[in-house]
């Protein structure tokens, strides 16, 4: 078969490009959403009615992109340009990890006295008081607030990446323009409510590795990779790991899920016990497990991608399917996109869906470039040869479709990614299976200090790894400006010369 051919068994991959380009436009046009709706309609009644196949799958596609532009437009509309009022009194409670910000801390609210709550980027003047708040505490206030804003002299868009990441507002507070006060949470829906909750538990997990005894710059590290908070990381961390590459091992993604999913099914059995009743109670223990422990970090963008693909996964094994493919990863993109449609504009989005739709596209040209697929009569040295590359062609294959993207949001390339890959490889697994048997000794407090002295022996090695590499001289390129365009122009080569090299590449008979 043709390698243009086996286009036609990935429906879902079109679906979604269609509906991606759909957002895309109603975000730069600013049509009105009832232009947008009347249209779709449209096309999706001609469609039904077309009987020429190749018509009416163009139909299809185009009703599909006014469908995206429509769900965009809507959402825009009723995001607006924030919240802006005079001073007046409200109650809020704090839905984030305040970060210290040299006089002020900055957090997110939730202003639960308003008709309709609404989310709110707060910065408190610092004082001891205002150092003691924590997620879930309510707060009384007393302040105007105003329309998100760009800083001066800045390039990056501040107001537009707030309003995409549904702030309504901003608010500065003054030490005598607020206090700690019990707040009513009615106001909040059930899914914000059991967000709030879910948050409060994942401050009580991180003042329990405070208090197991690990360093500012371990329990920064463990809480991130662990419980998805990275509120603790300092400007010297980030640099460390964005310059050598590895500010990925720091967001929770598909590889954390994975670990905890792999240790569930060997608990929970999943696998041995097909097509019977106890198959499908464990099934279904492993899939409330997973949806629960996404709830706890946040349900960032990368895990809420990770943990529908281990749905599917879960649901395929029971009809004996193959679950990753850029098929089902196109499904779930189609899916979390007509949830939220501003998932679009997020960073850890992109990355991440770009980052599994590459290795599932270039993994293989990669690694049969010194491997084949014959496993016969290996040795030891050439089983892992073949492990070693199999890793490295994993991230270059990641490395080519996130390349452009990070030179366009960071402005720099990490040189040495390779090297700093198999040391995450290596150290970022027995990390979080530490932070497993943590959890599951804690009962048993000696039990635990070990394996928190293990995770500490662990971080401190990865921390030292990772700033050795950022040390390196050229270990980052930089600066790197490079607008849409550029990125468009990357991406289209790319394509270009992966269609070049599927029409080039021996035919197999």
């Amino acid at each position: 078969m043709h390698s243009f051919q086996k286009l036609s068994f990935y429906p879902f991959l079109k679906i979604a490009v269609a509906l991606i380009l759909g957002m895309w436009l109603a975000d730069c046009t600013g049509i009105h959403t009832w232009l947008w709706a009347v249209a779709f309609g449209v096309l999706l009644v001609t469609s039904f009615l077309v009987r020429q196949y190749r018509l009416q799958s163009a139909l299809i596609l185009l009703s599909v992109f006014a469908l995206g532009a429509t769900l965009m437009s809507h959402r825009l509309a009723d995001m607006g340009d924030g919240f802006a009022s005079e001073e007046t009194v409200f109650d809020a409670v704090v839905t984030s990890q305040p970060v210290m910000k040299k006089k002020v801390l900055q957090m997110d609210l939730w202003v639960t006295s308003a008709s309709r709550p609404f989310k709110v980027r707060a910065s408190i003047f610092r004082d001891d008081r205002a150092e003691k708040l924590k997620i879930g505490h309510g707060i009384r206030g007393v302040a105007a607030f105003e329309k998100p804003a760009n800083f001066v002299r800045s390039t990056f868009d501040y107001r537009r990446y707030l309003l995409r990441h549904g702030y309504r507002s901003t608010v500065f507070l003054y030490t005598d323009d607020w206090q700690i006060q019990r707040v009513s949470l009615k106001g909040l829906s059930v899914l914000q409510r059991t967000q709030m909750a879910a948050l409060e538990f994942r401050q009580q997990l991180t003042d329990r590795y405070q208090s197991s005894g690990f360093s500012d710059e371990q329990l920064a590290v463990i809480s991130a990779m662990t419980l998805g908070d990275r509120s603790r990381l300092s400007a010297e961390q980030k640099d460390d790991y964005s310059i050598s590459g590895g500010a990925h091992i720091l967001a929770l993604s598909g590889m954390h899920l994975g670990i905890i999913y792999m240790v569930l099914t060997l608990v929970l059995g999943v696998r041995q016990r097909r097509n019977s009743w106890r198959y499908f109670i464990s099934a279904f223990v492993l899939l409330m497990a997973i949806w629960s422990f996404v709830v706890l970090v946040g349900m960032s963008a990368s895990v809420v991608r990770s943990a529908v693909m281990l749905t599917f996964l879960i649901f395929f094994q029971m009809l004996n399917r193959k679950a990753v493919t850029l098929n089902t990863l196109a499904f779930t993109a189609c899916v979390l996109l007509m949830i939220q449609p501003m998932s679009l504009f997020d960073v850890g989005f992109q990355l991440s869906y770009i980052s599994v739709a590459s290795i599932l596209i270039f993994y293989q040209p990669l690694y049969g470039i010194f491997c084949n697929t014959s496993t016969q009569n290996q040795t030891g040295a050439v089983r892992l040869g073949r492990a070693l590359w199999g890793t490295l062609a994993v991230s270059l294959a990641a490395q080519i479709g996130v390349a452009p993207l990070i030179a366009h949001y960071f402005g720099r390339f990490p040189v040495y990614f390779l090297f700093t890959n198999l040391a995450v490889v290596m150290l970022a697994p027995l990390i979080i299976y530490g932070a497993l048997f943590f959890w599951a000794f804690a009962w048993q407090p000696s039990l635990q200090a070990i394996f928190a002295k293990f995770i500490s022996l662990l971080t401190d090695g990865l921390n030292g790894i990772l700033h050795f590499i950022a040390s390196l001289p050229c270990a980052s390129i930089e600066p790197i400006t490079l607008n849409t365009i550029g990125v468009i122009a990357c991406y289209v080569i790319i394509l270009a010369s992966y269609l070049i090299y599927l029409i080039l590449r021996p035919s197999k008979r």
